[in-house]
């Protein structure tokens, strides 16, 4: 049924009412219009480099923000006249960010070398800047984490909306929303004094993808941004290399959603930083050839599967040691270990808090390093407590940066987790409540008949972190169990559901084995599902009680 608000039907209406927001509305050059600190110092210089045809290099981060960021930069600069190329730190040799190792990287590649962009990274790295100040190198710093004591000096510009004296507003977006608004300033500069220059709204498919990916939260201007990149993208105006993305992760372009960005697409790019070098994401996003999009596409996704075995390795590890360890009244979880791999401790965490609904820190302990990577829990802001821990043992803590929901940190030795586990449990006892310890799920109330148009109306919106994909709960009889996968945990049931005469297909992950004939309540998601080209509606579940 139709709302009476404009191209909504009643159910798509009251899900957005309920977190109260209406449909995303176009208003790109506005938003694109408002000003971030140092951006005009940012666009001069690139202004500058192009106009002198001066060697500008990028230096990205090698997860999947980091990626596309890399890509807005490089072939935004390009299509305005450009001379660009890229580094990405290789995260076993140089480590995160900009580094002196780096622009040494960069000098080496590129010897002639006059500006170095940094995208999504750069807020923390005073020395690396410091060096490439020292031989002679402009740097432009894009980022959106959170600064340190003190913003990097010997930068030429350091535009980041999570600058204290930044009064935008816009300090959710992702880093490839930073490297977006550079770009567009620099245009607007080049346009001002007579060059030609292009629509850039071919870069849009790259910004929804990595902002998406990022999990950062949909605010209202997130929502836009992933909108129009979506937009783009079901409507066959996609990068080559996004494209063969799209395809080769199983989705149909018509029917894309931001599921299909967050499951399929964005991991496929992160592995690439994950296990090796992201240097084949960034090369699949830039590709013009079909051929070699599709063959790097491919090679995303036999490097995917290999960080599911490890992730699953990981994982299981954890949950046998926490089999014995863990306690109601454990307030966070800390592990580490020599045989995990520092490209996965991440996700490891990220599952721990899924599972356990504790911020929960994971630690590479291989070659003596101890790298890691947290997740959190709402409430307990993490870099905020890295950096109580950092206070109360100035010794623990090499580095460390994030989010309030995400951060990482490298230890100044293996021994030295013992020690950090210590003090950050502490910390999270002091500052988590009983209450914070409960996961909310919210629903919007009994599972909705749905086709497949109602359905692909519902999920065409930028559902995501922070602006929750829809949800349902609803009683329901479970009539057969049938395993899927290997290992025990994954399940598709038929059950009829809140007293509906036919069956409902519903796939369960990461859940004991249900019972046929038990009656359940049942949290509910809908999805899309494409095999074989053919597309369906999906439903993905989880037993309450």
């Amino acid at each position: 049924m139709q709302s009476s608000i404009a191209g909504l039907t009643d159910l798509e209406a009251r899900v957005l009412a309920a977190r109260g927001a209406g449909p995303v509305t176009h208003t790109l050059p506005g938003l694109l219009g408002i000003y971030l600190t140092d951006i005009e110092r940012g666009a001069l210089r690139l202004q500058q480099a192009i106009l002198k045809h001066e060697q500008i290099v990028v230096i990205a981060d090698y997860d999947c923000d980091g990626a596309t960021s890399c890509a807005v930069a490089v072939a935004g600069l390009r299509a305005l006249g450009g001379t660009v190329g890229y580094v990405v730190p290789d995260r076993m040799v140089h480590g995160y960010g900009i580094s002196p190792s780096v622009v040494d990287l960069a000098r080496e590649r590129y010897p002639h070398a006059r500006v170095l962009m940094t995208v999504d990274n750069g807020i923390l790295g005073h020395s690396g800047i410091t060096h490439a100040a020292n031989l002679g190198m402009d740097v432009v710093v894009t980022d959106h984490h959170l600064p340190g004591d003190s913003i990097p000096i010997d930068a030429v510009a350091v535009i980041d909306p999570s600058r204290d004296d930044d009064i935008s507003g816009l300090n959710k977006l992702a880093g490839v929303g930073v490297a977006l608004w550079l770009v567009v300033a620099t245009k607007k500069m080049l346009a001002q004094v007579g060059h030609e220059t292009p629509a850039l709204n071919f870069l849009l498919p790259y910004v929804a993808i990595g902002t998406v990916a990022d999990m950062v939260p949909l605010d209202a201007a997130n929502r836009v941004l992933v909108t129009v990149g979506l937009d783009r993208m079901r409507t066959g105006q996609a990068p080559v290399g996004v494209e063969a993305l799209i395809k080769e992760s199983g989705s149909l372009s018509k029917y894309l959603t931001t599921q299909d960005i967050g499951f399929g697409m964005g991991p496929r790019i992160n592995a690439a930083g994950r296990l090796d070098t992201m240097d084949a994401g960034i090369d699949l996003l830039l590709a013009t050839d079909p051929k070699e999009a599709r063959r790097l596409a491919r090679l995303l996704t036999e490097t995917n599967e290999a960080r599911k075995r490890l992730q699953k390795e990981a994982t299981d590890d954890v949950s046998s040691m926490l089999d014995f360890a863990f306690t109601d009244d454990m307030r966070a979880i800390v592990r580490g270990s020599a045989d995990w791999h520092p490209g996965i401790v991440g996700l490891v965490a990220s599952r721990l808090k899924e599972n356990f609904h504790r911020p929960s820190f994971v630690f590479s302990l291989a070659d003596g390093y101890a790298k890691g990577s947290g997740r959190s829990i709402p409430g307990f802001h993490l870099k905020d407590a890295l950096e109580e821990v950092a206070r109360r043992c100035p010794g623990v803590l090499a580095k460390f940066g994030g989010h309030a929901m995400a951060a990482g940190a490298t230890l100044t030795s293996a021994e030295a987790l013992a020690q950090f586990e210590a003090v950050f449990s502490d910390i999270a006892k002091e500052r988590i409540s009983e209450e914070m310890l409960n996961s909310v799920l919210y629903s919007d109330g009994p599972m909705p008949t749905l086709t497949l148009d109602s359905a692909a109306r519902l999920l065409r919106h930028p559902w995501g972190q922070g602006f929750e994909a829809p949800a349902f709960d609803d009683s329901a009889i479970i009539e057969s169990v049938k395993a899927m996968g290997q290992g025990g945990l994954h399940w598709k049931i038929e059950a009829r559901i809140g007293g509906r005469a036919g069956k409902t297909t519903v796939v369960l992950f990461n859940q004991p084995e249900p019972v046929v004939g038990q009656e359940v309540q049942l949290y509910l998601q809908p999805g899309l599902n494409t095999w074989q080209g053919k597309t369906n509606v999906q439903w993905l579940g989880r037993v309450l009680h």
